[in-house]
């Protein structure tokens, strides 16, 4: 379920909420992903844990809302702000900030500059290692990443080249090239890959990812 509102303030300031509600119900798990579980050392070149299976609830209620403005600075420019909210049923919280500048030269090329920040917290029944023999069997355990805690970060700019139609049954076409920088960085998942360390005391895992997108797109 969802619900928008949007809302022209002044001549240069539209302002929209928009908030979201989802169920989900049934198999919610990867069957493939797996989850460590503490295991004495016993022979030489043992790891100190075990794979099993994850285990999830069978429901999931999220919902989630979101704040944004777009300002016109002038003719040619103008800035736009977002602010999202997530929070569900598994106690998954999630903040993200989105500023993006544009800004017209000429009459065929238009830039944009952007700017993310998101941080989250992870799912109540996550966790890097389970020790099971200390704390209990919960119901509920999980290792998937992405119900860890972890902020990313991402930098982008857009170019967008129109070019002119000359026939009538063509609108203006254009070239649309994006270059985005992105970068994770998680609080409380490891890098099992890593050589040489204990389990749990491996480094954490991050990375960095780059992507370009150039397509074209005509209409009529």
């Amino acid at each position: 379920y969802s619900l928008g509102l949007s809302q022209i303030l002044t001549k240069k300031f539209l302002a929209s909420f928009s908030y979201e509600t989802v169920i989900d119900e049934g198999f919610l798990r990867n069957p493939y992903r797996q989850i460590r579980e503490v295991e004495p050392l016993v022979n030489p070149g043992d790891r100190g844990y075990r794979n099993i299976p994850e285990s999830y609830p069978n429901t999931r209620n999220s919902e989630a809302f979101a704040l944004r403005g777009i300002y016109s600075l002038s003719a040619q420019s103008s800035i736009r702000a977002e602010y999202k909210k997530f929070s569900d049923s598994w106690k998954v919280e999630a903040d993200s900030f989105e500023l993006r500048y544009a800004f017209q030269l000429g009459n065929n090329w238009l830039f944009e500059l952007r700017a993310k920040q998101y941080q989250q917290t992870g799912a109540y029944f996550y966790e890097d290692l389970f020790d099971f023999n200390a704390n209990g069997t919960p119901t509920y355990y999980a290792r998937d990443k992405e119900l860890s805690d972890f902020s990313s970060q991402q930098f982008g700019i857009g170019i967008t080249y129109t070019i002119k139609s000359r026939y009538k049954f063509f609108n203006d076409s254009t070239v649309n090239l994006n270059w985005d920088n992105m970068n994770f960085d998680y609080e409380d998942f490891r890098d099992v890959t890593a050589d040489g360390y204990s389990a749990g005391q491996e480094p954490l895992y991050n990375f960095d990812a780059t992507v370009i997108r150039l397509f074209f797109s005509a209409y009529f």
